[in-house]
């Protein structure tokens, strides 16, 4: 009697990578060959999604007059920041330097915001 084989995926190397036992090797081998640029635009692009969208939904809800940008970048930078925290869990893969500013970025919104008079 044979023993049934357990499921692998097919091609666990891709390009010297173990693309198929998870997920992460994908961001960890783009962002090899790109220099660090691949986490970068990853970061910058989901900042501009997060603001874009939180601008667009106070126009929406409260009219042009009513829209503060104070109000979107601060929701924009504290996802960014926590969108980062999961991404510096895979070691590698998120530079100390780009959380560090992360971590500012996120400190100047709210402090901007505070300080707002609206």
């Amino acid at each position: 009697m044979v023993a049934p084989a357990q499921f692998s995926a097919p091609f666990n190397y891709t390009n010297g990578t173990l693309a198929g036992q998870n997920v992460m090797y994908f961001f960890q081998y783009a962002n090899s060959v790109t220099g660090n640029l691949f986490v970068f635009f990853t970061v910058l692009a989901f900042f501009l999604v997060i603001l874009i969208s939180s601008i667009v939904m106070q126009i929406r809800f409260s009219g042009a007059e009513g829209m503060r940008f104070d109000k979107s970048f601060l929701i924009a930078s504290f996802s960014t920041l926590g969108f980062a925290i999961l991404l510096s869990q895979i070691s590698g893969l998120l530079p100390v330097s780009y959380f560090i500013v992360l971590i500012v970025l996120t400190i100047f919104s709210f402090i901007w915001m505070a300080l707002s008079n609206e």
